[in-house]
């Protein structure tokens, strides 16, 4: 198996055949300590950007020179209750899904937006008395979007699992109520996903002195019973695992760190791929991890617990079959499969980057040291389909007086990233450009 690491094999690497260039706002954003706005994503030919500031919410409408021509006040959203705040996109209008805490009842309401940030309505989702937030996420089409939550329920030994599922449209598809087996050992793992036809899926694990069982339950979009299907993983626990799904082929993908039922160190990583009525699977795969491998994703710790620290975050689906997971802890570990859900290369990248994909290549944007003297540079590298890394050209029209907040930068489209940054004590936004 292939073992990268960033800033090593890339010197050796050729160019990459595209350019990237930076352009900058000239408006600042917000002062340099505020810390406290979201790059919401691209809408029709303009780029939204979410900003609070000295008890005022607004929505910043950027042009594609990334001059400002609106800032909307977001006056529906109260500054002295407890605020839950997600934006869903749409070619044409964006969504802010907000949820209010007030005198014990939550309120979760969506507001609608067109390209130009001008609110067209307002309408209620749901109230309740129950304290808790509903986790929010929406099919890869974005035609459902899924309210979900989760909490013991007063009978003993049950969870109660709550769904609302809307079309785009905010048109209600259905409400989902389920009572399943619930003990105090058990946990329920990871946020709900939704497929394009309208299937919910979830996890629940019940942790024992001596086993693990971890079931993966799936609501079907024509409401009838829950399935259940189980994983059979009566060793191991999952560590935070994540759900893709592939709409085009049917398949469910389940990704995780998993621990040792006795020492809870991670061991290695479980990969899982289901057809998606669940009836059939391709075998599990656990694969361990040896000395090296730990060795490749630690500075600090010790090696036992190398990946402890570190999060799944995003499963890449390639042209192939195969797919891409990306891990992030003291460094960012990327874990290349075939599509045979067999684990084929490692690569490692030492400074936090932000992470993009361009046709079928994965391309990470960080700090390196270029020159002798020490120097940081903005910098990128792809990662191609055979797991090898390559060096990309130096950005065109990089500003050496800017500080790039890369943890916050977001991809808008194929080709295009946004990434905050610090001037003149002054926060602004920048644009990359892959051409």
């Amino acid at each position: 198996m292939k073992l990268f690491a960033l800033g090593l094999i890339v010197l050796l690497a050729p160019a990459a055949l595209f350019s990237q260039g930076i352009s900058y706002a000239e408006t600042g954003l917000l002062a340099y300590d505020n810390n406290n706005y979201e790059i919401i994503g691209k809408v029709g030919n303009n780029f939204m950007v979410y900003a609070a500031d000295n008890n005022k919410n607004e929505l910043v409408v950027y042009d594609n020179e990334m001059k400002i021509l609106r800032k909307t006040n977001l006056d529906f959203i109260p500054d002295y209750y407890p605020v839950s705040l997600n934006f869903i996109l749409y070619p044409d209008y964006c969504l802010a899904v907000f949820q209010v805490a007030y005198e014990n009842i939550i309120y979760e309401k969506i507001a609608k937006f067109d390209e130009d940030g001008i609110l067209k309505e307002i309408k209620t989702i749901d109230s309740s008395v129950i304290g808790q937030w509903y986790n929010i996420s929406t099919s890869e089409n974005k035609n459902f979007i899924l309210l979900s939550r989760s909490l013991p329920h007063l009978e003993e030994n049950k969870l109660q699992v709550d769904h609302i599922v809307l079309k785009s449209n905010l048109e209600l598809v259905r409400k989902d109520n389920y009572l399943v087996p619930f003990s105090p050992g058990n946990d329920n793992i990871g946020i709900p996903s939704i497929d394009n036809t309208g299937n919910v899926l979830f996890l629940l694990r019940d942790v024992k002195t001596d086993k693990s069982d971890v079931n993966l339950y799936e609501s079907p979009a024509d409401g009838s019973d829950l399935i259940v299907k189980d994983l059979e993983l009566s060793k191991y626990i999952l560590s935070r695992p994540i759900i893709k799904i592939n709409n085009e082929k049917g398949i469910y993908y389940i990704i995780s760190f998993y621990k040792d039922i006795k020492n809870r160190n991670v061991q290695g990583l479980f990969s899982m791929m289901l057809k998606s009525d669940l009836s059939d699977y391709i075998k599990p795969t656990f694969f361990a991890f040896d000395q090296k491998q730990k060795e490749y994703a630690n500075d600090f710790v010790a090696i036992q617990q190398s990946y402890n620290y570190y999060l799944l975050n995003n499963i890449i689906l390639k042209k192939d079959g195969g797919f891409i997971v990306t891990a992030l802890g003291q460094k960012v570990i990327v874990f290349s499969f075939n599509n045979r859900n067999q684990l084929f290369g490692m690569n490692r990248v030492n400074n936090y980057p932000a992470v993009m994909t361009l046709d079928s290549q994965l391309i990470f944007v960080y700090y390196d040291y270029i020159d002798k003297k020490k120097n940081e540079w903005l910098n990128n590298s792809s990662l191609l389909t055979d797991g090898t890394l390559r060096l990309n050209p130096l950005f065109r029209g990089l500003d050496k007086r800017c500080d790039f907040f890369l943890g916050k930068a977001k991809q808008v489209d194929n080709k295009t990233m946004l990434v905050p940054c610090k001037k003149n004590n002054i926060i602004l936004m920048s644009k990359i450009t892959f051409e």
